[in-house]
């Protein structure tokens, strides 16, 4: 058993985020979402518990099998530590009649907004380019429409 100097309570972050959404046309829709970041503890003292971001997303139907969408979300209240950058990243979405391949391109390391929103230090100008991949598969009953 190894003591820690810090309570549990400090490793806790919660995020909370609205997401609002149209779909302009079968080619094109967008997002933006609001949200919220706080955080028990932080390192530095310039650093506040809470921030807050306005995200924005696009997704253009390229073709029909073919997408690209872009997502972005910088800081508009709070103060995070140096170095700290804006998460930008870039997907390209592949569809097959059963499953669709998402491959992504961004300047965060972590996957949950907790960490990438306050920990994000990539810089795309820097080649700080992380690659992600996806694979979702579509269990559909009857037919299916393609």
């Amino acid at each position: 058993h190894t003591e820690y100097p810090y309570p549990f309570s400090n490793r806790l972050t919660y995020s909370t985020q609205v997401l609002v959404a149209r779909k302009f046309s079968d080619r094109f829709s967008a997002q933006l979402a609001p949200t919220y970041v706080h955080r028990n503890f932080v390192l530095t003292e310039p650093e506040t518990n809470d921030a807050f971001f306005l995200g924005a997303a696009a997704k253009l139907q390229v073709t029909k099998v073919m997408a690209v969408a872009v997502e972005y979300f910088p800081m508009v209240y709070g103060t995070l530590g140096p170095n700290r950058t804006p998460s930008l990243s870039v997907g390209f979405e592949f569809q097959t009649k059963a499953h669709v391949f998402q491959i992504h391109l961004s300047n965060s390391a972590g996957m949950v907004e907790n960490l990438f929103l306050p920990e994000t230090q990539g810089r795309w100008r820097d080649g700080d380019i992380r690659l992600g991949f996806n694979i979702t598969r579509d269990f559909k009953i009857g037919p299916r429409k393609f």
